[in-house]
């Protein structure tokens, strides 16, 4: 089954679906169709064109038999989008009277109720804008950075403090540490028994006696 309304609708060449559309829409929106030309002082004085019709407000009729008209607005039908002025009635078939029912589009403010200050504030909000946008807040003036010196700073030179007393040795400096009892390599005890484990070659013992002998 369809919804009776979407707000996916877009549009129609059907008047029966334009109707519809109208007629089933949600009261939020049905309140946007009643909105309500304002005369040329209103337009001027709040700077907007229309405004939503409330009870209080004093109307003109523009189109239809009663045109020419005006009348404060007695009720406001927001489920039928229709407005009802005082003074202005029909006659039904019994003989009994009613208010007759406006369309807002055939409507014009010629007076606004501003009994609720929440609307006053609603309608001068585009004026508040405009003035705001007019005569903006006035920023200081930017004063002038200051010129910066030619000359250059003075250097600091910074001195390094060792932490330890005493100065520092070289590596080839250093002396390295031996266990006690291990023999130095070039000791003469080493030397000897160098000499000694080397036992002499055959044709070096021949030159030795040779030499004896001489």
């Amino acid at each position: 089954m369809k919804a009776r309304w979407s707000k996916a609708w877009k549009s129609s060449t059907k008047p029966s679906k334009q109707r519809k559309y109208r007629r089933n829409a949600p009261l939020h929106v049905k309140g946007g169709y009643l909105s309500v030309h304002l005369s040329t002082e209103l337009r001027t004085k709040y700077a907007r064109r229309n405004a939503r019709v409330r009870t209080g407000d004093t109307v003109t009729v523009l189109r239809g038999g009663h045109r020419g008209r005006s009348g404060k607005v007695e009720r406001v039908s927001v489920k039928r989008t229709k407005v009802f002025i005082t003074g202005i009635e029909t006659m039904r078939k019994d003989g009994t009277k009613s208010l007759y029912a406006f369309d807002p589009s055939n409507l014009m403010i010629t007076e606004v109720n501003l009994k609720d200050k929440k609307r006053e504030q609603a309608l001068r909000r585009k004026i508040a804008a405009q003035e705001q946008e007019k005569s903006p807040a006035k920023q200081p003036a930017k004063q002038p950075a200051p010129a910066k010196p030619l000359t250059k700073p003075p250097v600091i030179q910074t001195q390094t403090k060792t932490t330890s007393s005493t100065p520092s040795m070289a590596p080839a400096e250093k002396e390295i540490e031996k266990p006690q009892g291990t023999p130095s390599i070039n000791s003469p005890k080493d030397n000897s028994k160098k000499q000694a484990s080397v036992s002499p070659s055959p044709r070096e013992k021949r030159n030795m006696d040779v030499k004896k002998n001489e």
